[in-house]
């Protein structure tokens, strides 16, 4: 029975012949060569959760993104509409009031850490950054249906020999390769 199915009703957890384990961050294995990768692979894949993304006509892949829980603990995140590291992306401007279409679904059976809630975390942002949906975003609940109102906010600047004396980031961005901070106070919370 999939999640839609059971959307609307209250049902008990899916019966399992598993006891359900708990982990700590300082019993995760430390003998990996490349924890990292190895995190990436024991991880939720997104297509267990992600039926689509879609803006408009365009469906986005997901790039996958490595973020700690608010227990320290290793979780894989997807982001999707993403330039991080795509230093040669052009900027487009969107007509007001255009979606983008998300479909999540969640089963417990793919739920990496089983001692932990059957949720996504979701976090909405610049496509020109990476945040941790467990510290900047929000919970999704499963059979759930959510409406967002994004509004943007533009700052425009204008660059020396005016008195603000602004830094274009964006072109120091770019000739990052597409990585850094695009603005002054994300260029000094990153300095930390």
């Amino acid at each position: 029975m999939t999640n839609s199915a059971k959307c609307g009703k209250l049902m008990p957890p899916e019966p399992t012949d598993e006891k359900v384990p708990a982990i700590a961050p300082e019993e995760l294995p430390i003998n990996m060569t490349n924890p990292r990768a190895e995190y990436r692979r024991m991880g939720s894949v997104y297509f267990h959760f992600v039926g689509y993304v879609q803006h408009g006509n365009v469906t986005f892949e997901p790039r996958q993104i490595s973020v700690f829980n608010l227990q320290n603990l290793p979780a894989n995140c997807y982001a999707f509409n993403t330039v991080w590291g795509n230093g040669s992306v052009t900027s487009t401007k969107e007509p007001q009031r255009k979606s983008i279409e998300i479909s999540l679904m969640t089963s417990s059976k793919d739920n990496f850490y089983l001692s932990t809630p059957n949720v996504i975390q979701m976090a909405v942002h610049s496509p020109f950054m990476m945040v941790n949906p467990f510290i900047e975003g929000f919970s999704i609940r499963p059979c759930t249906t959510y409406k967002m109102q994004l509004h943007k906010i533009e700052k425009t600047l204008l660059p020396a020999p005016y008195s603000t004396n602004c830094t274009d980031y964006f072109t120091m961005w770019r000739a990052r390769g597409g990585y850094g901070p695009l603005n002054q106070e994300v260029d000094k919370f990153c300095i930390f």
